[in-house]
């Protein structure tokens, strides 16, 4: 199961926002991450 196969089974959604799957591509790598977002960026994805 792949990072777009969670995102639509736990939050319902079919696509990241802009910012959010570089991010989670990134820690599922193993990598430090500090994403600093606007509101409504989806911070909690």
């Amino acid at each position: 199961m792949g990072p777009l196969d969670i995102l639509k089974k736990y939050f319902g959604y079919s696509s990241f926002r802009k910012g959010q799957e570089e991010v989670v591509e990134a820690l599922l790598k193993g990598q430090d991450v500090l994403g600093i977002m606007p509101t409504g960026a989806g911070k909690s994805i």
